[in-house]
């Protein structure tokens, strides 16, 4: 026996099929879609705005970091320029002459910098044959001078301690130290 499957339904009307299926597409496709749409939307405005916030934030921070680096760059400079204004003019001042007969205006300059710029820590000052001058806070407000003579004769290191008000209170020889301005850059 054959049986035999009619390929087209004859009862039922075809373009009422079509409208059925149309009916049923604007009734949950339509929907749907829209449904989608707004999920889409929702998610392009999220990934904008994260977007959006992290450049401004990014930039932001960007514009901190360049203020705070010139803040510390301009209160370092200030804190600094007074020693090294002082330093020139003790230069200028010396014409390279730091040695001999001008070790007193040395010492006198060099305490009363140090007692005048906190920023300055010591001063010192060497030749090409090896002198060597180092003044530096001492005890209680005090100046230490440390004094080295390759020339003439035998090499001699001096230390001399001075009170706050200026008055040596100390002066030593220190035949145990080795230190050679030369060997430094």
């Amino acid at each position: 026996m054959i049986s035999s499957k009619p390929v087209v339904d004859i009862n039922v009307d075809p373009l009422e099929e079509v409208r059925r299926r149309r009916r049923a597409l604007i009734r949950i496709g339509i929907p749907l879609g829209g449904v989608a749409l707004m999920i889409a939307t929702i998610l392009f405005i999220a990934f904008y705005s994260y977007r959006a916030n992290r450049d401004g934030a990014l930039a932001l921070s960007n514009d901190l970091l360049a203020t705070l680096q010139q803040r510390i760059a301009m209160e370092t400079s200030d804190y600094l320029e007074p020693a090294a204004r002082a330093v020139r003019i003790l230069r200028d001042g010396l014409h390279d002459r730091v040695f001999g007969d001008q070790l007193p205006l040395v010492e006198r300059f060099s305490a009363g910098l140090l007692r005048e710029i906190p920023q300055i820590a010591n001063l010192s000052f060497a030749d090409e044959h090896g002198n060597y001058i180092l003044v530096r806070r001492g005890e209680l407000g005090g100046i230490d001078v440390k004094v080295i003579e390759n020339a003439p004769g035998p090499r001699r290191v001096t230390w001399i301690h001075q009170n706050a008000t200026g008055d040596e209170v100390g002066r030593g020889d220190d035949p145990t130290d080795t230190f050679d301005p030369r060997t430094r850059p």
